[in-house]
């Protein structure tokens, strides 16, 4: 509905934003491009609402802006040694708690039930924990 690109343009006075890592596709794919900043680049990590991006080249033209594609697949078979790296470097985080997960919920393994429904519902946006 264009909420958030117009929370985005309000929040950026206009200017749009340097870098957008859009993983749901569709709608809101068009909103991400739209907000992209001249020599932005958006990178596609997925489409999890089910559709497909459709990037609009004459809309990135006009602003000089990059769409990307990323598959985690490709480069973890491709440049596997990268993705060690960033791993141990995320791990150091985490353990130094300067990367801390955010959990919506916790649910025990007999409500396994009720937490694949909520991650059907898509309406969490954090981690949803099923405990032994």
């Amino acid at each position: 509905d264009g909420r958030l690109a117009a929370q985005v343009l309000a929040l950026t006075a206009g200017r749009g934003v340097d870098l957008v890592v859009e993983t749901v596709g569709g709608a809101l794919f068009a909103q991400a491009e739209a907000v992209l900043a001249p020599l932005g680049r958006i990178v596609v990590a997925g489409a999890a609402g089910g559709s497909l991006p459709r990037p609009d080249v004459a809309a990135l033209l006009d602003r000089s802006a990059v769409c990307a594609l990323f598959n985690l697949s490709v480069l973890m078979a491709e440049r596997c040694w990268t993705v060690d790296t960033a791993w141990r470097r995320m791990t150091a985080l985490f353990a130094q708690q300067r990367v801390v997960p955010r959990i919506a919920r916790r649910f025990a393994l007999a409500e396994a039930a009720d937490a694949h429904r909520l991650l059907e519902s898509r309406a969490s946006v954090d981690k949803i924990l099923l405990l032994p």
